[in-house]
């Protein structure tokens, strides 16, 4: 099942996405979904429960469209960050994200106002632990978000 979601801001739609997901579309139990800022980063290495942690890493592009100027191409990529105890199950979880990600693919506006959300890679960090500051294993899903937008307007 896909979820609607109508923010204009990217990050905030693949929270929506994520966390409007059912239960039944995840392999374990759904992980704590949150905004990358509403947590402290030593708060994330406290925290014992699966997470998901959403942001945006790199400044987007906004490019011309039209000749005549009225339209836009506004791209940015997302990334979900994976927190969990368990190498396997943070390796499920990134899973889980592209195939719920992959549904929006191509979503040309129905579901969202996203032209197009396209997950396009996963990073694993599982092997990068820091011992003695958390046990978490950790890996990346990054998400590419575009949409049309008219000059002049949010």
């Amino acid at each position: 099942m896909s979820v609607t979601t109508n923010t204009d801001d990217p990050v905030e739609m693949v929270v929506d996405i994520l966390s409007g997901t059912p239960d039944s579309d995840y392999t374990l139990d759904p992980p704590d979904i949150f905004e990358m800022w509403e947590v402290d980063p030593q708060q994330r290495l406290k925290k014992p429960d699966p997470a998901v942690y959403v942001w945006s890493p790199t400044p987007g592009t906004i490019d011309r469209f039209s000749a005549d100027g009225d339209l836009q191409i506004d791209g940015r990529t997302i990334e979900c960050m994976i927190l969990t105890y368990d190498k396997s199950e943070t390796h499920r979880y990134a899973e889980d994200i592209v195939d719920i990600m992959g549904d929006y693919v191509d979503d040309n506006a129905d579901l969202t106002i996203q032209e197009d959300i396209d997950p396009t890679g996963v990073e694993d960090n599982r092997g990068d632990k820091i011992r003695g500051r958390s046990d978490h294993y950790l890996m990346t899903v990054e998400i590419a978000t575009e949409r049309l937008r008219t000059t002049g307007t949010a």
